[in-house]
C-alpha cells in the first residue's frame, strides 16, 4: 500500500461557525468527512471524491453520534469579539453583512 500524504481540509462556513468539518484523504480517490456540530453532534462518513464534488452531501444517520463538550462552561470565561473580516494566506476578504 502506498503512504497517501495527510493533508487536511478543514470546511469552515464563515457566516455560522457553530460547525467545521474535516476532510482527510484515506485512499487515492477516498476522503473521510468529520463533521464537529459545537452543540453536541459529530458524525464520521468515508465519501469518494465525486461525491464531495457536489454541493450538498448527505450523512447516513447510523454514522452520527452526540457527545458532550466538556468545556462549554468556560465560554463565560473569555471575550468575544465579531469581526466581519478573514485573513487567509495574507489576503484579506470581507466578510460584512
Amino acid at each position: 500500500m502506498k503512504n497517501i500524504s495527510d493533508t487536511r481540509s478543514y470546511l469552515i462556513n464563515s457566516k455560522d461557525n457553530s460547525y467545521y468539518a474535516v476532510k482527510i484523504p484515506i485512499r487515492k480517490k477516498k476522503y473521510k468527512l468529520i463533521l464537529i456540530d459545537y452543540n453536541g453532534l459529530s458524525a464520521q462518513q468515508i465519501f469518494k471524491t465525486e461525491e464531495l464534488e457536489k454541493p450538498g452531501v448527505l450523512i447516513s444517520l447510523f454514522n452520527a453520534s452526540s457527545y458532550s463538550n466538556h468545556y462549554k462552561y468556560q465560554i463565560n470565561n473569555y471575550d468575544f469579539e465579531k469581526h466581519n473580516d478573514s485573513l487567509i494566506d495574507e489576503k484579506r476578504f470581507n466578510n460584512s453583512t
